[in-house]
């Protein structure tokens, strides 16, 4: 409903970049924001940030819960079997603005990495809905 919350109990991502290594930082806002250029560094302003309603974020890591699959990785905030370096994440709410029932994500390249194609990045949520 209208301004409804939920819970992300985790995330995964396929990044079809074949770089298993890099991160990856996500941006939880009420309302659509540009964070910036697209291949520039981020340049949110104050007042846009005060604007868009920022929820939450985090990072997926590239050196934790990755796991290679040849010509594409997939991330996950759950620990992938097999590797040793598992990076905690807690469940987050998010919750609608009061007069809509969605909620935006923006991936910022924490590595400075050279997405090419549009398609490069599958995000899969993994929502409790409330």
């Amino acid at each position: 409903g209208l301004g409804g919350s939920s819970k992300i109990i985790g995330i995964s991502m396929l990044s079809q970049h074949d770089t298993a290594t890099e991160d990856v930082g996500l941006v939880f806002m009420e309302n659509s924001t540009n964070l910036g250029t697209i291949n520039a560094a981020t340049s949110l302003a104050d007042g846009d940030a005060e604007a868009a309603n920022l929820i939450s974020g985090c990072t997926l890591n590239g050196s934790d819960n990755t796991l290679d699959l040849g010509a594409s990785s997939l991330y996950s905030t759950f620990a992938v079997p097999g590797n040793s370096a598992v990076t905690t994440f807690n469940p987050m709410l998010i919750q609608a603005a009061d007069d809509s029932t969605s909620v935006y994500v923006a991936g910022i390249a924490v590595d400075a990495q050279d997405y090419v194609a549009v398609d490069d990045l599958d995000l899969i949520f993994h929502i409790e809905y409330n």
